[in-house]
């Protein structure tokens, strides 16, 4: 297949490892050997044991292409050399080298593959990451439900920049489709995607590196940073189920700047506290990044990430760091076109303006807007959001609510008193309940529905000065 790896076969790739991970390699292909009637080779049954990490079709082809790389013939077994020429590839290769890996291990060994092959291959090293990753207590403190239309979806996002064959400047707008059969695709298009993808090659590293652990420290031995989940702390997951899932989640994280992903705080949660906008207020305003996510009554789940605290402007703020996103029906981040600076929005009790919480666009026209009213919201682009170049995030223009998650992201910044230096008296009061206040409105939000599930969690004990006005619901002009 091609020309790329017999060219430099007989390259020393053991020079891209240190004399310890040398050691550590010998120390692997001697165990390997030790069931083998020959001496000094691996078979296939004792590598495909080794790698018990790897579903078996996976480690099956690996082993078939490191018996194929050498001189392009079939072999039934490995040398100590080889599999050193090998692992150097396969861990600290260039993108051509393991581009052709890749090709050769979703092909079995044909010169194109097939969009659904390269999907199965990406769904396949996602679960392997998974199975690593649950060993982390990062991992652990997460309860999250993962299905495979989940994996499905990270796996077309990752892809995406090989599917996706109109304007570049169209990529994110539409459900990715896997292209046919009839439309395979060349090494030279592979190693061009993979040029690109840093999360696959991220990932990559990380499941090989578990599978041939030659570091000190049994990680990643490329170097390169692996997606990492964040740690969630302060949380009850008995009294809560989140609407994210593990890839989505693993998705999302990785969009945040890297100082912000070691850790999340759930701040709000209608599932915990009711369908309140002063309860949502109460709990974002003056608490740092967050990431806002929504679902509507039709099943779409979508969101956006706020660089800075959420505080009372009649203005839009914010800075290029912020940005949309959409998790379902299918991935994808929407950053700043720098058409404008409209990035965050939010405003109460004023009758002249919108009342409520927005990502982007026009005043009545945005991205992602929530209303005061909280039942309500609407998302609109004509076709694309000015600010973030975003389609419309929910099936109609106009949606119901029907769930509301509000995660804070990085280390939690300690309060003080100069953490509320600028905060208007009213976005202090914001952080308190009127439910605290009027035990006759706490009553009538629980009768119809709407009140607080989980008293127990909420932290304000003081009351809030005003009642919450919801009379002046938006009405789009457009």
């Amino acid at each position: 297949m091609g020309g790329t790896e017999s060219k430099d076969h007989d390259k020393d790739v053991s020079s891209y490892f240190s004399d310890e991970e040398n050691a550590k390699i010998h120390e692997i292909f001697s165990n390997l050997c030790q069931t083998s009637k020959k001496q000094q080779v691996v078979q296939s049954t004792d590598f495909v044991k080794y790698c018990e990490i790897l579903p078996t079709t996976l480690s099956e082809s690996l082993f078939k292409w490191m018996t194929s790389s050498l001189d392009g013939k079939h072999h039934h077994d490995v040398t100590c050399q080889h599999f050193i020429q090998c692992l150097g590839k396969l861990l600290r290769g260039t993108i051509t080298e393991r581009c052709y890996i890749v090709l050769f291990v979703v092909s079995d060994g044909q010169t194109t593959s097939t969009g659904d092959q390269l999907v199965k291959f990406v769904e396949m090293i996602l679960c392997v990451l998974q199975q690593d990753l649950s060993c982390s207590k990062e991992y652990k403190s997460w309860k999250l439900i993962t299905t495979d239309e989940g994996y499905r979806r990270l796996a077309l996002n990752i892809l995406e920049d090989l599917f996706h064959s109109g304007p570049s400047k169209d990529k994110g707008m539409k459900i990715p489709t896997i292209p046919p059969p009839s439309q395979p695709f060349t090494e030279t298009e592979i190693e061009d995607w993979m040029s690109k993808s840093s999360m696959f090659l991220q990932i990559m590293d990380q499941v090989f590196s578990r599978c041939f652990s030659i570091s000190s420290d049994g990680g990643n031995s490329s170097g390169r940073s692996c997606p990492r989940l964040p740690l969630v702390v302060d949380i009850d997951w008995s009294k809560f189920t989140s609407i994210l899932d593990l890839p989505s989640l693993l998705y999302l994280n990785s969009t945040l700047p890297v100082n912000l992903q070691t850790e999340w705080r759930l701040l709000f949660s209608n599932c915990l506290y009711g369908d309140s906008f002063v309860q949502l207020i109460q709990r974002i305003v003056c608490h740092g990044p967050t990431v806002v996510i929504v679902k509507d009554k039709n099943g779409h789940i979508f969101g956006g990430f706020a660089s800075e605290s959420w505080k009372k402007n009649s203005n839009f703020y914010g800075d290029s760091n912020c940005y949309l996103f959409q998790i379902k029906p299918h991935l994808s981040v929407f950053t700043p076109t720098g058409y404008n600076q409209h990035y965050l929005y939010y405003n109460q009790h004023v009758t002249t303006l919108p009342n409520g919480l927005g990502f982007g666009g026009q005043l009545e026209y945005f991205g992602l807007w929530i209303d005061e009213s909280f039942s309500s919201g609407h998302s609109k682009a004509g076709p694309k959001n000015t600010t973030y170049g975003s389609p419309q995030l929910s099936i109609t223009p106009e949606f119901e609510i029907d769930t509301i998650e509000v995660w804070g992201v990085g280390p939690e910044k300690k309060t003080d008193d100069d953490d509320d230096e600028g905060v208007t008296d009213e976005e202090l009061a914001s952080r308190k309940s009127i439910l605290d206040k009027d035990p006759g409105a706490k009553a009538m939000l629980t009768l119809i529905g709407k009140g607080p599930l989980s008293e127990g969690l909420r932290e304000g004990d003081e009351t809030a000065d005003n009642p919450e006005e919801t009379t002046n619901t938006v009405i789009s002009l457009f």
